[in-house]
């Protein structure tokens, strides 16, 4: 039975947030996104910022003055007349502790500020209680922290009056709370209010106001979030359009240039990961490269920004298969891991995208110490991500990633079993509807796939179309991500025909690669390896029926696959194997020479490019 060149495989989306926001600043966020999920394309998570929260040294007081803060007993009684002076009191007390909160990290001094600020907002209603409990939400994750504070927001909205000068601040912290709850839960209906109120904001706020790109990018933070939700490209054209613009509007110098053209590059990256234009890669890697240039050596966010240029530039090496690119990357994700301080909130962020970039290496050169390094950086990711956090999925999902690059090398039981284990344990940690869900399937359904070409249980392959199918039901359609979904399914199916002989299985199969195909925009990095299992699926049915269709069809699969690879890509030898394949089941259907003596050079093709660290590992 001959192999398929099997291209399908699990996700590697992330999703972590650092958000301080405050009056006329933007939210400053670590953003997460489903990704390609093809077996040579495990992307890594993009850090995403805004303006940073800053606390003035002069609100800092010893802590027995913030225990004294916090006592009812320091509010006295007060005559109606002084009502709006002790509620700004009340509210410069919370803030007061709020700061402390953020250096110490004391989730009683979180309470604290909240208490305080209640107090201010039952004297005279402001915005300042709802981040407070977004705050909290963020150390702790629970979804009453911030459930109570969109309607904190929503309340400062409402009071306020048409026209007042702080509406654009309130609209712009309500989406943000919405756009925080989205991200843990994955309702559409969140990110689309969240985009409402961000989009208010920039309408009631003028041209030549300083706050304005900051609102614009926030804007474009709602947008591309969405984008990647439902794959629509109107709302990543809109998120780039917004952020363009709020680089135009930041002056030359100023402190927040770095985080616009970070966000900036995030949004062309994603451009890029949809059409597969070049131009869009490299303009990213050129905000991205800037941002860190404009940043100072010591900055809080250096480390965020390294790891984004790193990002960027491992899209391009999976596009182009650069090796120069992958060493640049990897080096741009150590020098953030070493600027990180230990216990830092993003190290396990921070370690994932590493781990990603040495897969990627493993995946074109084979060499073992790339894979055992990229397991061990996932693992200490997971470690580092407490049990009940939002981000524990999608560290459990490139773990599994990275232990089934391995166990795709050296065939060892243990490891596809651990590898099932970590992507079993993300989906059953993705709360039901989130955006997520159908990327870590995929995940699952690949493993369980890789397992039962080793074992040959049927129950792992029947599994495995089952994650599948329903990754492919639960994905929008127009979703970047449905090419690779529809790719693993006909895989899948492709597999059990092989095992059954059953003809309805090689014709989902078929039915499934063409689709994915058909949607694959011209130009699209993947296109290459959609055209080779269409090629294999179409041969099999040849092998079946004898249709000579088919395998003409097959053929042409495979030398369209063939052309759209770089002579010095990685997967270039595979490619030319499975057209050396097709071609030699033709000769022996027809015995034509020209077959036979084209099979027979393309493979030798083949043999002469495989780096000899691949070869060992195949053959180990």
């Amino acid at each position: 039975m001959a192999m398929i060149s099997q291209e399908g495989a699990p996700s590697l989306e992330v999703s972590f947030q650092i958000t301080h926001m405050s009056l006329g600043q933007t939210t400053a966020e670590i953003g997460g996104y489903d990704h390609w999920e093809t077996r040579r394309s495990l992307h890594s998570s993009q850090v995403e910022e805004g303006h940073e929260f800053l606390i003035s040294d002069a609100h800092e007081s010893p802590r027995e003055e913030l225990a004294s803060i916090s006592s009812p007993d320091h509010y006295t009684p007060m005559r109606r007349s002084d009502v709006w002076n002790q509620s700004r009191k009340v509210d410069a007390d919370g803030t007061i502790l709020k700061g402390r909160s953020v250096q110490t990290g004391a989730s009683d001094e979180i309470s604290n500020a909240i208490s305080a600020h209640l107090r201010s907002l039952q004297l005279t209603p402001d915005d300042n209680l709802g981040k407070f409990h977004l705050r909290r939400f963020e150390r702790t994750g629970d979804l009453i922290d911030v459930a109570n504070a969109i309607s904190a927001n929503q309340r400062a909205v409402q009071l306020t009056p048409d026209g007042h000068a702080d509406m654009p601040s309130r609209l712009s912290n309500l989406g943000g709370s919405l756009l925080r709850r989205f991200e843990r839960t994955g309702d559409l209906t969140d990110v689309t209010n969240s985009n409402s109120a961000h989009q208010r904001a920039v309408q009631l706020t003028p041209d030549d106001h300083a706050d304005l790109p900051g609102w614009l990018s926030n804007l474009g933070d709602s947008l591309l979030r969405r984008f990647e939700c439902t794959g629509d490209l109107t709302d990543i054209l809109n998120a780039i359009s917004v952020r363009k613009r709020a680089v135009q509007l930041t002056p030359e110098g100023h402190a927040n240039m770095p985080s616009q053209l970070n966000n900036l590059g995030s949004s062309l990256l994603r451009l890029f990961e949809r059409t597969g234009d070049l131009t869009d890669i490299s303009d990213a890697i050129s905000a991205h490269q800037t941002a860190v240039q404009l940043t100072p050596d010591g900055h809080a966010n250096m480390p965020t920004r390294l790891s984004n240029v790193g990002n960027s530039i491992l899209c391009r090496f999976e596009r182009t298969g650069d090796l120069t690119d992958v060493r640049n990357a990897i080096s741009a994700h150590q020098r953030a891991v070493q600027l990180t301080p230990d216990g830092h909130v993003n190290m396990p962020t921070l370690l994932r995208n590493l781990g990603n970039s040495l897969s990627r290496r493993f995946e074109h050169t084979g060499d073992l110490t790339d894979i055992s390094n990229a397991i061990s950086v996932h693992q200490r990711a997971v470690q580092l991500t407490p049990e009940d956090h939002a981000d524990m999925p999608n560290q459990l999902n490139n773990l599994g990633g990275s232990l089934l690059r391995r166990f795709e090398c050296t065939g060892d039981l243990s490891v596809i079993a651990d590898a099932i284990s970590a992507y079993q344990r993300a989906v059953q940690l993705t709360p039901g509807g989130h955006a997520n869900m159908p990327s870590r399937l995929s995940g699952l359904g690949n493993s369980l796939f890789r397992r039962f070409e080793r074992r040959g249980d049927p129950t792992d392959l029947s599994s495995a179309i089952s994650a599948h199918q329903r990754a492919v039901q639960l994905t929008p359609d127009g979703h970047a991500d449905m090419l690779s979904r529809l790719n693993g399914l006909g895989s899948s199916f492709t597999c059990r025909f092989e095992r059954t002989g059953d003809l309805t299985d090689i014709s989902n199969a078929i039915s499934a690669h063409q689709k994915a195909v058909q949607l694959a925009p011209d130009g699209h990095a993947n296109m290459p390896g959609l055209l080779c299992n269409l090629g294999n699926s179409l041969l099999r049915r040849f092998e079946r029926t004898g249709d000579l269709a088919d395998v003409a069809n097959a053929i042409s699969a495979h030398q369209k696959a063939v052309q759209l690879t770089p002579d010095d890509h990685a997967d270039t030898p595979s490619r030319l194997s499975n057209l050396g394949g097709s071609l030699s089941r033709r000769f022996q259907r027809t015995g034509d020479l020209n077959d036979v003596s084209n099979a027979i050079s393309v493979r030798q093709r083949a043999v002469q490019i495989t780096p000899m660290a691949m070869l060992r590992c195949r053959l180990a």
